[in-house]
């Protein structure tokens, strides 16, 4: 890390080693807000999109012909088809199933679950085929499965956990920002937040570097006497993208 004047009058550091010790004492255990485990206004969203052909499944649950009574559903309702991969988080709607290898030859079974007006018995066999070797008609069958609403909720809490990194990297910018807004409004500065290289010329009138014209600085923060930048980072990201991004002190 390059050491700075700021450091020592600051934080009382005579060096590098001891900002970097500094830094790793002064870490804080944790960010996480509540909002950060589950977006429930998105899933609320994708349950009411397909909230009525979820209830109008229901109709399966329990039954013992399940088989026949699905294809008598996909008749009057053949659009119900095309929830099916959302059933089983998938965002896809076309899948190529390999159902032997042991003879040589890669043989795989294709199937489509794109929205229809109509369907043909060819697509109904293949719905059913498809859930059936799943062992989702199983699951309703039995009963382990007994409202399609309430699993469905499951399903997209489930999804929904793939974009945790992201809201823990937006709960970062938000906590960075409030204590950057809280010293510029003491003090007088202006900052942008997510700036560019265009964006700092145009209101502050000063030219920043970057290798990467479209690189976003987290925050630019205009001083009397320099333009200041700043990038935060979640030490929960990889090493070499935590290098990455100490390796850009050339920009301070």
């Amino acid at each position: 890390m390059k050491f700075n004047s700021v450091f020592r009058e600051n934080l009382g550091c005579n060096d590098s080693d001891s900002v970097f010790e500094y830094v790793m004492a002064t870490l804080k255990p944790s960010i996480l807000k509540w909002d950060y485990f589950v977006n429930w206004n998105k899933v609320g969203k994708n349950v009411r999109d397909i909230e009525i052909s979820l209830n109008l499944l229901n109709y399966l649950v329990g039954k013992d012909n399940v088989e026949e009574e699905a294809r008598v559903l996909f008749r009057e309702h053949p659009k119900l088809i095309s929830i099916i991969p959302a059933l089983l988080a998938c965002r896809e709607h076309k899948f190529q199933i390999l159902t032997d290898y042991q003879s040589g030859k890669f043989n795989y079974d294709n199937f489509s679950f794109k929205k229809k007006e109509n369907l043909t018995e060819e697509d109904i066999d293949q719905a059913i085929v498809f859930l059936k070797e799943l062992g989702f008609l199983e699951q309703i069958t039995s009963r382990r499965i007994k409202s399609l609403t309430d699993y469905f909720i499951g399903v997209e809490v489930g999804l929904d956990t793939n974009a945790r990194k992201n809201r823990g990297g937006k709960a970062m910018e938000d906590i960075v920002e409030y204590f950057v807004n809280s010293i510029c409004t003491r003090h007088g500065f202006k900052y942008i937040p997510q700036a560019k290289s265009d964006g700092i010329r145009s209101e502050f009138g000063k030219h920043l570097t970057i290798k990467k014209a479209s690189k976003t600085i987290d925050f630019a923060i205009n001083t009397p006497k320099k333009l200041v930048v700043l990038m935060q980072s979640l030490m929960g990201e990889t090493p070499k993208t935590a290098l990455h991004h100490f390796n850009r002190n050339k920009l301070l």
